[in-house]
């Protein structure tokens, strides 16, 4: 394999002398400005502490962007690129290949080759709409498993381009519930919260598709009537000017307003958590979205989500009241894939049900609690990694064999 280097020990499990399992994941890793990082992230760290004696692989989405101190234990080949995937696969006997928030013009050029190595392949999606682009592929049949994080994207898949059910597992992204959970965090005496205000969470892209201007109108008289406080987090991409002038907007009024903080930079998932522990109620505008995951880091923090009504959020919520409050969109923020039209909450709406929930405590705590629940009886992120080992293990079982496969693919051409 030309121009690539790698470092990998061929060892063997104690048990029965099996090799251990091996699995590449081409996509976003840390600290990558990409939310599908976060996801992989979060899995592989598990997946990893259930099995420690498997391998991983990674070839990242952004290689600039790479930090491979978050995830030590995954190998990134040097020099790997993606013509060089069915190669490293085939002399490592790395029999599964992740795709991860990746388009069809990058996975369609890998499907061919990897199964002439005797690869499998496995498709991570998130669907949004039924004109997103991957559904524009024609080569979603070739692939092995597509995994869809919500039934609303099954649907899509199987209703919308004919594919077979049972080649379409769900399996919702997690959060680690033993780390997203209420508690009294260092960074509340750090910002100088007080133990009794409230505290109002924006975390996301500073965008008009994620809603987040709507809030701009609703800090002020809040702030005024409870004293709560409103953190934003929230940053942009490099020549995203509508990013830049949000941003430049939250900065002044974080200047002239002591409780709104404004935090622009990428945080890492460790200070993710400590801020949602202290998390009362996440405000979650967005117009478009393949899963959010804050909304369930928030439930598993007993924080309220204020979010909007589309149909992967009423999915992880259930219905409006129960664990979250969902608000159907009115104001349109723009289009995508052949003509959708976007549309988030109005202020007004944001500002309704945020006084709502701050009036009322103890039916906050409740639905604080139902949220926990919720997320522990779906999301736990355990379940959620040995979900994705036990998908793997019945795509390639201990007497899998690549050449093998390739035998038979050759047989059945």
């Amino acid at each position: 394999m030309k121009n690539v280097q790698y470092v990998v020990e061929m060892s063997k499990s104690i048990d029965g002398g099996k090799k251990m399992s091996r699995y590449l994941y081409w996509g976003p890793f840390p600290q990558e400005q990409d939310g599908g990082a976060v996801v992989n992230y979060y899995n592989i760290k598990a997946q990893n502490l259930i099995r420690p004696r498997d391998e991983y692989f990674g070839l990242p989405k952004v290689k600039e962007e790479l930090d491979p101190t978050w995830l030590p234990f995954v190998n990134y080949p040097l020099g790997l690129q993606y013509e060089n995937i069915p190669d490293i696969m085939s002399q490592l006997e790395i029999p599964i290949l992740n795709i991860f928030h990746l388009g069809p013009y990058d996975f369609e050029r890998i499907i061919d080759p990897v199964h002439d190595v005797g690869g499998k392949i496995v498709l991570h999606q998130t669907i949004h709409w039924s004109d997103d682009v991957v559904l524009k592929s024609g080569r979603l049949a070739d692939i092995d498993c597509i995994v869809a994080p919500t039934n609303y994207a099954k649907r899509i898949f199987v209703q919308g381009k004919g594919l077979p059910p049972d080649k379409i597992p769900v399996i919702p992204h997690g959060v680690d519930t033993n780390r997203f959970y209420r508690r009294e965090t260092i960074l509340r005496r750090r910002f100088g919260i007080r133990k009794d205000q409230a505290v109002i969470l924006y975390s996301g892209r500073l965008g008009f598709w994620k809603g987040v201007h709507q809030i701009i109108p609703i800090v002020r008289p809040l702030v005024k009537e409870y004293d709560c406080v409103f953190i934003i987090r929230g940053g942009w991409f490099w020549g995203q000017t509508e990013g830049e002038k949000l941003g430049k907007i939250f900065a002044k009024m974080s200047k002239n307003n002591p409780n709104l903080i404004f935090l622009p930079d990428w945080q890492p998932p460790e200070v993710m958590e400590e801020m949602y522990a202290m998390t009362d109620i996440l405000l979650f505008p967005s117009a478009h979205e393949g899963f959010g995951v804050p909304l369930i880091e928030a439930q598993s923090s007993m924080a309220v989500p204020v979010t909007t009504a589309l149909a992967n959020h009423r999915e992880i919520l259930g219905r409006s009241g129960d664990t979250g409050i969902m608000i159907s969109p009115r104001v349109r923020v723009g289009e995508v894939n052949d003509g959708t039209e976007l549309f988030v909450p109005h202020s007004d709406e944001l500002y309704g049900a945020t006084k709502w929930l701050l009036d009322n405590p103890e039916e906050r705590k409740i639905m604080g609690m139902a949220g926990r629940q919720n997320v522990l009886s779906r999301f736990d992120l355990n379940t959620v990694a040995q979900g994705w080992l036990d998908l793997y293990d019945q795509l390639c079982p201990p007497e899998y064999s690549m050449e093998k496969e390739v035998l038979n693919r050759l047989e059945n051409l």
